[in-house]
This record gives C-alpha cells, structure tokens and sequence, in this order.
C-alpha cells in the first residue's frame, strides 16, 4: 500500500530528475515530476521541482510580456509554495497591473505576513488601504 506508492512516486521523481539531467528537449520532467507529486502529495522535493519548472516558465512568459498566459502558472506556483514570495509577489503585481486590486490585497497581505521588512510588499498593500479596496473584515482605522 503506502510503501508501493513511496516507491512509485520516488520512481516518477528520479525519471523527471534523470530528464533534467539529460536535457532531453523532446520530452519535459514536468510530467513525471506531477506524476510523482500525485502519488505523494506531501513529497516536498517534488513541490520544489514543479515549482522551479513553473516559475521558470512565468519568467519566459512575463519577459514576453505575455501576462494573461503567465497567471494561471503563477496561481499554480502560489499552491505549490504557499511559503514562496516570489510567485506571490509576481502575482499580487500582475493582478495590480490588471486593475484587480481586491485580488491583488490578499497576495500582498500574505507576502507581508511571511516577510515583514519586504518593504516593496508594504507599500503596495498601503496604497491598496489608503485608495479604499481594503478588505471589508480588516479592521479599519480610526479616525479622529
């Protein structure tokens, strides 16, 4: 049962790692990466590698300012690495830079949590209070 499964999944992993290495460009790890990400969901190795993968392919995108294209990889990359400030910084800008401030707030808010010097995080999440598209169960300030 779960042993098979540990076996398997470390299988599809070092099939996607021994892709990397070869270079082969017909075929991408991805595949065998998410395959061994299915079978163990928690395997932290895998998340980073899918994640690397992913935001390389952002980096490509966004470079070719193909930025709609970029988003759904960037949201992927977020539920990858919750913990990952990269993505989430990329993604609250993106969502700024297409008029989506109230799905922008949350990006910046858990980039401040995870980084309380980003000073880049706190003045977008300023702006965002100060120009009114706080969120409604944030506690607002009082005024005198």
């Amino acid at each position: 049962g779960d042993l098979a499964a540990a076996y398997q999944s470390e299988g599809a992993y070092l099939k996607g790692q021994k892709n990397l290495l070869d270079g082969d460009p017909e075929t991408s790890p991805s595949g065998y990466f998410e395959e061994a990400l299915a079978l163990d969901p928690e395997n932290e190795a895998v998340r980073y590698h899918i994640y690397g993968h992913v935001m390389q392919t952002v980096r490509n995108l966004m470079d070719t300012q193909q930025f709609a294209e970029a988003e759904p990889f960037l949201r992927q990359a977020v539920e990858l690495r919750p913990g990952g400030t990269e993505a989430r910084s990329r993604l609250g800008t993106l969502l700024l830079s297409t008029n989506r401030p109230a799905e922008a707030e949350p990006e910046f808010e858990a980039l401040v949590a995870l980084e309380p010097d980003n000073v880049f995080a706190r003045h977008q999440l300023a702006t965002l209070y100060s120009a009114g598209n706080a969120n409604a169960d944030r506690p607002q300030p009082v005024k005198h």
